[in-house]
């Protein structure tokens, strides 16, 4: 770790801000420090909104979706990089398809996800509005907001022969839960792609446009209590209406998951990258939902507590 920010692992944010809030210029450039590592900005210039909040409410971006639990009939291959001049975080479907498999084995197949290498914010381990950071006009941007979103492309490249019943579901689950074993929509929730549905709590609500290779599938999370969520969908770059209104209850923390069987491959998009959808416009949070000393900086900026495989071993060590 960067001696600058170990240093500081020994302070907690209300001794931060007593020692630093008369010279904001040095505070600035600490707290660039600290983000251009959790972040990985690609040395983009940082746009604080106001610095001060921006900093105490940080929350590391996800990086990219785990894959190494898959066996060979749901292989899915991970092409990333954080080179400045060319950004990836893409994922290919090398798995057997369905044609090899009998109508008996498509359970199986169907219930196999990667997942996000950290959970999302959540009451156990952020504050609520938390920073959030992406790329936008070649800067990057800091903003406190209650929403958490990202968005999937979906290449127009057939890097293999189409194959029957494709899959891609995006959504989010308990991070406990057992990637080879989520039923999608029961417990897990989210976007059924190729069906256009939202599942949830066993229901499917239809989702008014289809998705097609090409499209950006953009899916978020509004908190709007401690443990209630309202998910929106965005497509190419526009929110969508769903025709019913969708609240999610659950003190879970949450992990993204992804279920990819498709003959294209898809890109991954938490911030890297400028989004299609202008996450600013809907960014309206003028309340506290959640306050708490248990976050990254007071934490001793200690990404344990976010880690999607150290929160699975540990609980499976208790």
């Amino acid at each position: 770790m960067n001696w600058r920010i170990n240093t500081l692992t020994y302070l907690n944010s209300e001794i931060i801000l007593k020692i630093f809030f008369s010279n904001k210029d040095l505070f600035k450039k600490i707290a660039e420090i600290i983000i251009q590592t959790y972040y990985f900005t690609q040395n983009r210039k940082l746009i604080f909104n106001n610095i001060f909040l921006d900093f105490v409410g940080i929350y590391p971006r996800i990086l990219n979706l785990k894959t190494t639990h898959l066996d060979e009939t749901n292989e899915v291959t991970p092409i990333n990089s954080n080179d400045n001049n060319n950004i990836i975080n893409r994922y290919i479907f090398n798995g057997k398809g369905y044609s090899s498999f009998q109508q008996s084995d498509f359970q199986m197949i169907e219930t196999e996800f990667i997942y996000s290498n950290y959970v999302i914010p959540h009451p156990n381990n952020s504050l609520i509005p938390f920073t959030i950071g992406f790329s936008k006009d070649n800067n990057f941007k800091l903003v406190n907001s209650n929403l958490f979103y990202f968005e999937v492309f979906i290449d127009t490249y057939f890097f293999r022969k189409p194959f029957d019943k494709e899959v891609l579901q995006v959504g989010f689950t308990d991070v406990y839960d057992d990637p080879k074993n989520i039923i999608f929509g029961d417990g897990s929730f989210g976007i059924d792609c190729i069906n256009s549905f939202f599942k949830y709590n066993k229901k499917e609500v239809f989702v008014p446009q289809m998705f097609f290779k090409g499209d950006t599938i953009g899916l978020g999370l509004e908190y709007i209590d401690k443990f209630k969520y309202k998910p929106f969908i965005t497509y190419n770059g526009k929110l969508i209406t769903l025709l019913e209104d969708v609240i999610i209850e659950t003190e879970s923390q949450l992990k993204i998951i992804l279920n990819l069987k498709l003959s294209t491959g898809i890109d991954v998009n938490f911030g890297q990258k400028n989004f299609i959808f202008d996450i600013e416009s809907i960014n309206n949070c003028n309340s506290i939902i959640n306050s708490t000393k248990n976050n990254l900086i007071n934490n001793g900026y200690n990404l344990k507590k976010i880690d999607t495989d150290y929160l699975i071993s540990d609980k499976n060590t208790e």
